[in-house]
């Protein structure tokens, strides 16, 4: 009787040793949650007051020690040093992310964000290779045939610019009115310059 009531009690004991790890864990994953929510929010404060800019990436990067696993953070994170214009840093962030959402279904903008990123550096090649593959995923999407088209132009080239502005003016879109106006300045032979990576 007393070997079965000691049992009993171990058995009671364990449970509820194992009870108050499993609950620490969850005030603890609850608080971490909370933390990086403050501290997302803190980076987004700081990126739109001038002078406390950089303070965003020690708020964000001290978020990612948090939650490493947690792609939505390295999609912000590379989104604040893109908008620093350290663009290198932004594709270090993309790259990861791409490379963790293989078929763009959460960060579908990744490929776009990296591809301006490369033609603000100068890396053309791969910033072209970027825009091809998000229109291979989707045709339809009038903002990317115009950077494409931009990008082409900016290049010097006028055939696949033109090409680019026309499969873009095939899409219902509301970029058309910029699709036009980038169409005239091809004809013209004006120049333009790139957008401003993570400008929309």
């Amino acid at each position: 009787m007393r070997v079965r009531v000691k049992g009993i009690i171990g058995s009671g004991v364990t449970l509820l040793i194992w009870a108050m790890v499993i609950s620490s864990a969850a005030a603890q994953s609850g608080t971490v949650e909370q933390n990086v929510k403050l501290l997302v929010a803190k980076a987004d404060q700081c990126l739109r007051q001038e002078s406390r800019k950089h303070l965003a990436i020690d708020y964000i990067n001290r978020a990612v020690k948090l939650q490493p696993r947690n792609l939505q953070l390295y999609y912000k994170r590379a989104f604040i040093y893109g908008r620093l214009k350290y663009y290198t840093e932004a594709i270090k962030n993309l790259d990861f992310v791409v490379h963790n959402d293989p078929g763009s279904i959460r960060f579908p903008s990744a490929l776009k964000y990296r591809a301006e990123c490369y033609a603000a550096m100068g890396i053309y090649a791969k910033a072209v290779a970027d825009y091809r593959t998000l229109l291979e995923k989707s045709s339809e999407a009038g903002k990317i045939w115009l950077y494409y088209a931009e990008l082409l132009w900016f290049l010097g080239d006028r055939h696949q610019a033109l090409n680019a502005i026309d499969n873009g003016l095939k899409v219902k879109t509301h970029w058309r009115v910029r699709l036009v106006e980038l169409r005239k300045k091809v004809v013209t032979g004006q120049r333009v310059q790139l957008h401003t990576p993570f400008s929309n």
